[in-house]
């Protein structure tokens, strides 16, 4: 509207100058462009106003958020904010060589970020035919269409990538292999039994979650995402991905206090609901007739 008005009001000045039965009708009567030009000039005022107000609640959520987050640092120390992969690895190679029996899961994207460190550390581990080490890998169904990670729609919107989905897939079947490979090495190296199962839940992944043990939750939410050219479908288009390699998490123990264990708790309670309404991983991915190039990424 305040568009249309500064146009209207141009327009009609401009026909005025070099018309002059228009510019005759309209002396004496300038009074409107003024009153058109203070209504225009209003709106505008208006919708600035509107902004610094947006801005400034948008200042002010920033700023209680940081408080809460200080103060639930402050109150739960194990509930470390800023949780980095380097901080997860150490935390697995602890739990690994803690006890006879050892339970691992993790609910990502395809849990690469989980498997490279966790492979290095079991073949690493030291002689002990009595440790049992247990882990379930949650991921996202890529056998099913998906919208997110997907390409983007001329409209902007975002629909399936086959390519780019059979593209996870294999990824994740090579990290299920390669914890499956590691089976035969630690029972052969008298390391202890190894138990993998890898299921496959169809949703949108939102979330990343470690649990070790009954004692640890590892949590964090995908806060980050890349447009790139896509280059896994025929024809052009750029492709939508979540980015988690670096995402920030949060870990909370169960000996911190009470809402640390209710939190460890929730979390392992959420996966096994997952976990029993998922189902086996796939091992050979779908046909697809897009292209997939051998690029490699941190999904995470």
């Amino acid at each position: 509207m305040t568009r249309v008005s500064l146009l209207t009001v141009f327009a009609v000045g401009l026909v005025a100058q070099f018309v002059k039965p228009v510019g005759d009708a309209l002396e004496g009567k300038a009074y409107i462009g003024g009153a058109l030009l203070s209504l225009v000039g209003y709106a505008l005022y208006s919708e600035v106003q509107r902004l610094n107000s947006a801005h400034e609640l948008q200042r002010q959520a920033t700023e209680r958020m940081a408080a809460a987050v200080d103060s639930l640092q402050r109150q739960n120390p194990a509930a470390d904010l800023r949780f980095d992969p380097d901080g997860i690895a150490a935390e697995l190679r602890d739990v690994l060589w803690s006890g006879d029996r050892v339970e691992l899961a993790t609910m990502a994207f395809t849990a690469e970020n989980f498997v490279h460190p966790l492979k290095r550390m079991l073949g690493g581990l030291p002689v002990d035919s009595r440790r049992e080490v247990n882990v379930r890998v949650l991921v996202p169904d890529f056998t099913q269409p998906v919208s997110v990670p997907g390409r983007v729609r001329a409209d902007g919107t975002l629909e399936d990538s086959p390519g780019f989905r059979a593209r996870l897939l294999a990824k994740v079947s090579e990290y299920a292999g390669d914890l499956g490979e590691m089976r035969s090495r630690m029972r052969s190296n008298h390391q202890g039994t190894l138990t993998v199962e890898f299921r496959v839940l169809h949703h949108t992944p939102e979330a990343k979650l470690y649990l070790l043990n009954d004692e640890q939750a590892i949590h964090g939410t995908y806060d980050k995402f890349e447009l790139r050219p896509n280059e896994y479908d025929e024809g052009e288009g750029r492709l939508f991905d979540l980015i988690g390699n670096r995402m920030p998490m949060i870990r909370w123990h169960r000996d911190a206090g009470t809402l640390a264990r209710e939190m460890v708790i929730g979390y392992r309670t959420m996966f096994d609901t997952y976990w029993e309404l998922a189902r086996p991983l796939t091992v050979e991915p779908p046909s697809s007739n897009g292209r997939v190039p051998a690029t490699r990424r941190q999904e995470g």
